[in-house]
């Protein structure tokens, strides 16, 4: 009869065993964006799952709390994204993030200008356009017909105020730009003013340099994205431009007899770079309870992220010790700027037989 009890005792501790060992399962997260790179303004959708977790809270470019496996639309998106998702267990988290590329928009664009833009009666000024993402061009207003994708048309012998119009058609749809030129009565001395911007598309925090010249003027003044009182020629260069930006030089003839003389220059910048982030880890193999420390830098970002066996809000660069390591272990870092996001992982791996 002890043999018998002995050996059910024994049978019930095995199964306990076997029991205790299936209910403790790994917990895990999963996201998985399809597809991961999609057209500007387009969608995708975002799946996870999660094993022995409690509950999931959402973070980056998609935020609240979630069911712990599911999938859901997003978009539409005119950026990289980043989406992160936390899961939570007796006091401990787990996480994973997932980054979404854009492809650069195919949105018709056109730009019309003039030089310059207002002239003595019976003057004349040159039109100046170019396109991207379009098929055909269409003028209208105070001009007409086919145009050329990009180019430019002096126009002769202007008697009134007039408006230029360019109407193009693309894949993507219509768009237009038009230029108004201010004419003056017969009789009315116009200043001539000439600006140029060289080189007129820069990268992005890129310089370019404005030179201008003019004829019959005496007081010039700078508007737009520049300021100041100018004098009748020069040169000056405009440095860290970010975003696309216009120059208008206006001149006058002092005590106030005649017209005003306009010109302006158009200068395209790039986008943003996207970040570059670079991580490391020393030593990257350890002992158990072992420690290493990470080392990172990026640039064009302006935040960062930490994601799996670390967490939280980082500098754009920075060092951290990782102490008391008892398994093999992954360090993400994800890092935003106005180019989109930039990411680096490391890997720390303990050192055989201590696995």
């Amino acid at each position: 009869m002890l043999k018998t009890i002995i050996r059910f005792s024994w049978i019930l501790a095995l199964l306990l065993t076997a029991c205790g060992n299936q209910d403790k399962s790994q917990p895990e997260v999963k996201l998985v964006p399809e597809p991961g790179t999609i057209d500007y303004n387009g969608t995708f959708t975002m799946s996870w799952e999660t094993a022995a977790v409690d509950y999931c809270i959402a973070s980056g470019d998609w935020s609240g709390s979630i069911k712990t496996t599911g999938s859901k639309i997003l978009g539409p998106l005119t950026r990289d994204s980043l989406y992160i998702l936390n899961c939570f267990y007796s006091g401990n988290e787990v996480s994973d993030s997932v980054s979404v590329k854009v492809r650069a928009p195919e949105i018709p664009q056109v730009k019309l200008s003039a030089n310059p833009l207002s002239i003595a009666f019976q003057d004349s000024t040159t039109i100046i356009w170019s396109s991207q993402h379009v098929k055909d061009c269409i003028a209208a207003g105070d001009w007409s017909g086919q145009k050329e994708l990009n180019g430019s048309l002096k126009m002769e012998g202007l008697e009134t105020n007039s408006e230029f119009r360019l109407i193009c058609n693309g894949p993507q749809g219509e768009v237009s730009d038009s230029v108004s030129i201010h004419v003056y009565e017969a009789g009315v001395t116009v200043p001539h003013v000439n600006l140029t911007a060289n080189p007129a598309k820069i990268s992005y925090n890129g310089s370019t340099t404005l030179s201008w010249n003019t004829l019959n003027a005496d007081i010039c003044r700078a508007s737009g994205k520049w300021f100041g009182s100018k004098a009748r020629s020069g040169m000056q260069i405009i440095k860290q431009l970010n975003k696309d930006s216009r120059f208008i030089l206006t001149c006058t003839i002092a005590g106030g007899g005649g017209g005003e003389g306009v010109d302006a220059a158009e200068v395209t910048v790039d986008p943003a770079p996207s970040p570059i982030v670079t991580l490391t880890a020393n030593p990257s193999t350890v002992a158990i309870n072992g420690s290493t420390t990470l080392r990172w830098s990026s640039s064009h970002a302006h935040s960062c992220i930490a994601i799996g066996d670390w967490s939280g809000t980082k500098s754009v660069s920075g060092t951290q010790t990782i102490t008391g390591l008892r398994k093999n272990s992954m360090f993400n870092l994800n890092c935003i700027g106005r180019g989109g996001l930039g990411s680096d992982t490391i890997s720390i791996m303990l050192m055989d037989g201590n696995k």
